[in-house]
């Protein structure tokens, strides 16, 4: 056998009060669980655009040209629609357009009503909407959203919306009638204040933001109160290697790795903050309708049970990936952790988690 079996990589502690840090692989074929045909039947799409795992495993998807947001319940026939599915509209029932969604811890749903400049909020089990931000018209204007893609919440109820076409994110108190400038908003561009159409947003624990730069081909970090953003994911061009990222759209934050959604290069990257470069765990194969490929995929998740899940956009479908083995780092106070994984004689491979703690 050539070269080494052994993979060594060190992987640095995120601290004294890191939660639970989990390092997995993930079988590379998925299977289909929701959609997988377009149309206007309950259980097909139109160019979903978005969606969220909940804490049951059902998905919620943002079925965009169909006007609706669809709960599917993987394993069962039961598919609901949770808003809109009243035809193209303004009213409180009705969404245009719509392009994403937050589930917060009480079952309500924020939902980016794109194409009526707003954010609409679904309490659970309701067939109409309230407007929590926007419904002003396309425009500039603090009151105002031109292009909502994404959307996320803190721990206070504050909304961080991306608003695409005006190059920025707004952060939205709840109840205010006008957002906060708090990335971006200074034109399209390269710069460190600038962001060029942005798509996807989440927020970690101290507060700071994480955006897909779309047309920049990168992820910024914006600090808490800081107007300039740090690059964590890409920023080398539009390109298949390791090191870039192209169109990247949706992301996902777990601890202190990014998933994300790149379109044209069909292909999921889980990127450790920190690193110079990411590893594909799904796609990457060209764009196709295979089992172990996505055609324009726009977001991506992990489930409660650890399981990659992706928005597949083109192939109108929910893709899910197992697990194939995991092991966790618990938080201890620890100077450095390794990971080992070894192939054994019998052809198995064999892992472990070997600490240094502080003395």
């Amino acid at each position: 056998m050539k070269g080494n079996p052994f993979r060594v990589p060190l992987v640095s502690p995120t601290g004294t009060n890191s939660t639970k840090q989990s390092v997995c692989n993930w079988d590379t074929n998925g299977r289909t669980v929701a959609g997988g045909s377009g149309g206007s039947n309950s259980n097909q799409f139109s160019s979903p655009y978005a969606f969220w795992v909940g804490s049951d495993n059902s998905i919620y998807v943002v079925d965009t040209f169909n006007n609706r947001v669809q709960q599917w319940f993987p394993g069962t026939n039961k598919i609901t629609t949770v808003a809109g599915g009243n035809g193209a509209g303004i009213g409180s029932g009705q969404l245009y357009n719509p392009q994403c969604i937050h589930v917060d811890n009480q079952g309500n749903l924020y939902i980016c009503d794109t194409g009526n400049f707003r954010v609409q909020r679904w309490t659970r089990g309701s067939s109409n909407g309230v407007t929590v931000a926007g419904g002003n018209g396309r425009g500039l204007a603090l009151n105002q959203l031109t292009d909502c893609t994404s959307l996320t919440l803190d721990e206070d109820g504050n909304m961080y919306i991306v608003d695409r076409a005006n190059h920025r994110i707004l952060k939205w108190a709840p109840g205010s009638d006008y957002g906060i400038l708090v990335a971006g908003g200074n034109g399209g561009g390269l710069a460190s204040n600038q962001v060029n159409n942005p798509f996807g947003v989440t927020l970690d624990d101290k507060g700071n933001l994480y955006v897909t730069d779309t047309f920049n081909h990168r992820v910024q970090q914006f600090a808490l109160g800081v107007n300039n953003g740090t690059t964590v994911a890409g920023g080398n061009e539009c390109g298949l290697n390791s090191n870039q990222l192209c169109y990247p759209m949706g992301l996902y934050l777990d601890d202190n790795t990014l998933f994300i959604a790149e379109m044209y290069s069909s292909r999921i990257q889980k990127w450790v903050i920190g690193d110079s470069s990411g590893i594909t765990v799904a796609g990457g194969r060209g764009q196709g309708s295979g089992i172990d490929q996505l055609k324009i995929p726009y977001s991506v998740a992990l489930g409660p049970n650890r399981n990659l899940y992706v928005l597949d956009t083109a192939n109108v479908r929910v893709q899910e990936f197992d697990v194939s083995d995991s092991l966790a780092y618990d938080g201890r106070n620890v100077d450095y952790y390794l990971f080992f994984q070894a192939l054994g004689p019998d052809f198995r491979h064999y892992r472990s988690l070997i600490y240094k703690e502080k003395s």
